[in-house]
């Protein structure tokens, strides 16, 4: 899916709770919450743009994942 957005300088892409948006080249992928997945839900044309759609949301955290452990390591 990423791979598609390749030659696309910006997008968003919103699969459920999971908001991927491209700005500039940068990709980034946000995990929203219940209030922001209802604010999208009910608000539908901030998806027509990265820049609305964070100012709109506010301030997002990227979704992470936890480093796989390292042996040795606790």
């Amino acid at each position: 899916m990423l791979a598609s957005l390749d030659s696309t300088k910006d997008a968003v892409l919103r699969i459920g709770a999971l908001l991927i948006v491209k700005v500039d080249w940068t990709v980034n992928v946000f995990q929203l919450t219940a209030a922001q997945q209802a604010r999208l839900d009910h608000q539908p044309q901030l998806t027509t743009s990265p820049q609305e759609i964070i100012k709109a949301l506010g301030p997002l955290e990227p979704a992470t994942t936890p480093a796989p452990e390292r042996a040795g390591e606790r």
